[in-house]
């Protein structure tokens, strides 16, 4: 899913990688060949996934309360989580390591504060876990996301960024049905 537009005739992005009408062609005769696999002596190392968090065990780990039934088809769905943080006082996280339980219907998650309260509301009032919508409740709230296949970092140069006490973490979720229902119970590593 590249995040360019997907006719080349349209606006230009900083480091945009378009497949050249060569590579395009040589895709092509692979797929007429019925894809041989190449030179074994070529393939890079296998990934190598870590058992538990890969930053370390973090200060705080947060996990949903329920777990979200995710059927095995139909429409992409956009759901919110509100995990109540439950801090008395203003914490500062460097780094989010985020562990879907389910993984291959979590397309992605943006993470918002909500100290209003308006939040835990909305939660539950269709009889399933969490609120309809993507996005959170107030977007100048949001403080980063994560992304199948994204590796997690701690922020650069001792920066960090602000928990105020008493608000809660909004976990907005894009499912994609995998063919295979699943219920998510995403858990959430705060440094």
């Amino acid at each position: 899913m590249p995040p360019w537009h997907p006719a080349p005739d349209g606006p230009k992005m900083r480091g945009e990688r378009r497949l050249t009408n060569a590579e395009i062609e040589r895709f092509r005769r692979w797929l007429d060949a019925d894809m041989p696999r190449g030179d074994a002596s070529r393939e890079p190392a296998p990934p190598q996934f870590p058992t538990g968090w890969a930053l370390g065990e973090p200060d705080l780990v947060l996990e949903m309360t329920d777990a979200f039934p995710v059927p095995a088809g139909g429409r992409d769905i956009y759901r919110n989580f509100v995990i109540p943080l439950e801090l008395t006082e203003t914490r500062y996280v460097t780094a989010i390591e985020v562990r879907p339980s389910a993984r291959p219907v979590v397309h992605h998650i943006l993470f918002h504060l909500d100290s209003s309260g308006r939040a835990r509301r909305l939660d539950g009032h269709d009889g399933k876990p969490g609120f309809r919508g993507m996005g959170g409740i107030d977007r100048r709230e949001t403080f980063g996301g994560w992304a199948v296949g994204q590796t997690p970092r701690h922020l650069p140069d001792g920066l960090a960024v602000e928990l105020p006490a008493g608000s809660d973490l909004v976990l907005a979720t894009h499912f994609h049905p995998s063919g295979k229902a699943e219920n998510e119970k995403t858990r959430v590593g705060l440094f």
